[in-house]
């Protein structure tokens, strides 16, 4: 070979090094309304994603519950889009966030993948129509999928009322790839078939999945190949499942009308998604922090005299009665709430919690959340002696539950004013808990938190919280709201019953076949 071949030949490989193309880095927007499940989504993509490197763009419109949550839970990037909508005030971080995940994470083999999550009050178009870009800085980004997750139980109340779904809420659901239909148990097969049919007649290009708690194999979001042989495993237990992403994409994407998902109608008008939809929903948030522990009947006063515009609220708290303890709290949907025990290393236990609604003011919600913490509380009403022993005495005479004495981690209040029990179903089947648990391998905790999953998520303002003592046994908590009528008694015993009834004939009736004593 001659100097000058040799001089062409390395000035060709070093042109096409240089020159080579740049990968492409694909996206997945999440979006859904307020409290549908997109957070538990997103941490089921994150303990599922096998050898996936997935970075993860989360917008928290009224703070930063979300985010330091999922920060505890992911290893890979968290990004965080907080105070205000990723796709108004926020969205030129977003570009330049997005790009310097492609720039540096994706380059250097950090990341595969991006999940931007929307806030609940998100209008995803424009977000879209900035990943789609082609141009600048979002030249090598790839859109490859629109996931909207749905509360079913929630849509189907909307229809159901024909309430107006509102700017936000219905580009969501036109926007869509994918339509998650999340929270199927809590809703029976008719009125999910509704909600199924009407979702489809507002998009009708989408696919369509259902979950409980957001669970579903990622191929179904994600534009990557399932290379093992089971495509719909979904345990959170580590797995040898292997993940490729998609070079081509366009597996969930579709070629949709632009001005479908640009413009739509409720009735007799249009809205289109260039106005601000914050504005046109009249979406408001109210934050409250604080550093002392709230009363659980306080809180349980609050629950009860929430106004209605308020659609979402999530955080932290904790409670007098057992001050080392944090829950995260969360209220969506038909006033459906969700409490669980929350380890967080971060910081000892405080209150920070969100409450965001339809023209919510801070007048009517601050001043009833100052007076529930423990340092500021009035005393409670002599009603509530009376109101306290009717729950005693419902819980006495069923067989379902046993009174606890206080736990050692009590102040020396508490016992006037928290009812701690625990369930005791196994009575109903001639079995000691002992032998429940030897013989047919019934958990006791499980089926003590998966009541206090039912009665909590049941419509009605009725709020249990839960603990776990040192012998590694849950059991309950209840205080009653300090003034309450027949009316609510009634409704609250009724919840107690069903929903003990329900998980004592899972966990007892359906596992070791036992029958019923009576």
């Amino acid at each position: 070979m001659s100097d000058h071949s040799r001089v062409n030949f390395y000035k060709a490989r070093e042109d096409r090094a240089w020159n080579a193309p740049k990968p492409v880095l694909p996206v997945t927007i999440v979006t859904g309304f307020l409290g549908s499940g997109k957070t538990t989504l997103l941490k089921h993509v994150v303990n599922m994603k096998a050898n996936l490197k997935i970075a993860v763009a989360i917008n928290d419109y009224a703070g930063h519950a979300d985010t330091d949550l999922l920060e505890e839970v992911s290893n890979d990037s968290v990004i965080k889009l907080n105070g205000g909508c990723m796709c108004c005030s926020l969205v030129d971080d977003l570009k330049t966030k997005v790009y310097d995940v492609h720039s540096n994470d994706l380059i250097n083999g950090k990341v595969q993948y991006l999940v931007l999550e929307t806030s609940g009050v998100t209008d995803p178009n424009r977000i879209i129509k900035l990943l789609e870009e082609n141009f600048g800085k979002m030249y090598y980004i790839r859109l490859d999928s629109v996931v909207t997750v749905i509360d079913s139980d929630s849509m189907f109340a909307r229809f159901e009322e024909q309430a107006e779904l509102g700017v936000a809420m219905m580009s969501q659901i036109v926007s869509a790839d994918v339509l998650l239909l999340n929270k199927t148990d809590l809703i029976d097969e008719k009125d999910l078939s509704t909600v199924e049919a009407k979702l489809l007649s507002l998009a009708p290009h989408a696919s369509i999945h259902k979950s409980t708690y957001a669970k579903i194999p990622l191929p179904y979001l994600l534009d990557i190949e399932n290379v093992t042989a089971d495509i719909n495993v979904m345990s959170h237990e580590a797995s040898s499942i292997n993940y490729l992403v998609s070079t081509g994409g366009k597996t969930h994407r579709k070629e949709k009308n632009v001005t479908q998902s640009s413009t739509h109608t409720h009735g007799d008008h249009s809205h289109s998604s260039s106005q601000n939809h914050l504005q046109a929903d009249n979406f408001s948030n109210v934050v409250f922090n604080s550093s002392s522990p709230m009363s659980l009947s306080a809180f349980q006063d609050v629950l009860c005299s929430l106004p209605s515009n308020i659609v979402r609220a999530k955080g932290s708290i904790f409670f007098e009665d057992s001050r080392s303890t944090s829950y995260l709290f969360h209220l969506s949907g038909r006033h459906r709430y969700e409490i669980i025990e929350h380890d967080s290393q971060k910081s000892s236990p405080h209150i920070h919690l969100v409450f965001i609604g339809e023209g919510l003011q801070a007048d009517q919600i601050l001043p009833k959340l100052e007076s529930a913490v423990s340092e500021t509380q009035p005393p409670l009403p002599d009603s509530f002696a009376e109101s306290l022993q009717q729950v005693v005495t419902f819980l006495e005479a069923s067989d379902y539950f046993s009174l606890l004495p206080p736990s050692p981690e009590s102040t020396s209040s508490t016992p006037s004013n928290v009812v701690e029990f625990k369930l005791d179903g196994s009575k109903l089947y001639n079995l000691t808990e002992t032998k429940a648990k030897e013989l047919y391998g019934v958990d006791l905790n499980a089926m003590t938190l998966q009541f206090v999953q039912f009665v909590n998520s049941s419509p009605g303002r009725v709020l249990i919280s839960y603990a776990v003592s040192k012998e590694n046994m849950a059991y309950l908590k209840y205080s009653p709201p300090s003034s309450s009528d027949i009316s609510f008694r009634q409704h609250r015993e009724k919840i107690f019953a069903e929903n003990a009834d329900k998980v004592n004939e899972a966990f007892f009736g359906v596992i070791c076949g036992c029958k019923r004593m009576w």
